[in-house]
């Protein structure tokens, strides 16, 4: 939505920045990292967004980044089909 951010997913090699109006696909269970700067120790999201209704979490003062995020489960039995001709990570930039 607004600012950059650093991405880093396990098993890519380099963290790469990620700028307003970019778009992306994790599409293969992976843990990944989004910082202001790659060397910034991480914090547990599971940590950050636990609580009944939580949504919104703001660290720092939130001036610098803004982000939206979801996730779309797919049927057990039929969604292999669309996974298992994606690659596991899909970068739109802007």
């Amino acid at each position: 939505v607004k600012g950059t951010c650093w991405v880093s997913i396990d098993g890519n090699d380099e963290p790469f920045c990620f700028a307003s109006g970019d778009v992306g696909l994790l599409t293969a269970k992976r843990s990944f990292v989004l910082a202001s700067d790659p060397s910034v120790v991480p914090v547990d999201a599971m940590a950050l967004f636990s609580g009944a209704g939580r949504s919104t979490v703001t660290l720092g003062n939130g001036d610098d980044f803004a982000q939206i995020g979801g996730h779309v489960l797919l049927d057990p039995a039929s969604g292999s089909l669309l996974s298992g001709v994606l690659p596991p990570w899909i970068h739109v930039p802007a």
